[in-house]
């Protein structure tokens, strides 16, 4: 129930009251959920974080997400988690540290065969390529996440990816 409502408060844009949803939800049942349902609270929280700015609480929870996905076999849990702490660290400036969690989100998505999270990959790739200025190697990762997510029909997905590449996140400079 705490996380449904999280989501609800997520969707109506509360990421506040999202946050205090979710970490209720981890204080209540810590011994309940499963490694899987511990992650993706900890993934909410990083996404509620990032919507309120909060960049290094965001990091703190997909740092939290990351060992309860790494020894599984979800290759696709492990590319968002990696996609995610990816995020994080170029909204704090940290291009390079962002282009390696990238690489290692994109190397699990090929593994997963999920065609919409490697596009999704490839895109955050292009938005951190283009950032620290390497605009031909942006180009070519945009146009393969173009193609994939053409490839894919996901509407949903192309619009982000339109979004990420028109409006790069960076909040800090040099960090």
């Amino acid at each position: 129930i705490l996380f449904n409502a999280s989501l609800s408060a997520l969707q109506l844009e509360n990421a506040a009251k999202a946050m205090e949803l979710l970490n209720q939800r981890l204080a209540l049942a810590p011994t309940v959920l499963d490694a899987s349902a511990r992650a993706a609270t900890h993934v909410h929280l990083a996404a509620a974080a990032l919507i309120v700015d909060d960049d290094d609480e965001a990091l703190r929870q997909a740092k939290r997400a990351w060992p309860l996905v790494e020894e599984g076999a979800d290759h696709q849990g492990r590319s968002v988690v990696l996609n995610l702490m990816g995020r994080c660290e170029q909204r704090a400036g940290r291009l390079d540290q962002a282009i390696a969690w990238y690489e290692q989100g994109l190397d699990e998505a090929k593994t997963s065969g999920d065609v919409t999270r490697l596009a999704e990959s490839l895109s955050y790739r292009a938005v951190a390529h283009a950032a620290r200025g390497d605009k031909s190697i942006a180009v070519q990762f945009a146009e393969q996440a173009q193609q994939l997510y053409l490839l894919a029909g996901s509407k949903e997905a192309r619009r982000r990816f339109d979004l990420d590449l028109s409006a790069p996140k960076e909040r800090k400079q040099g960090a």
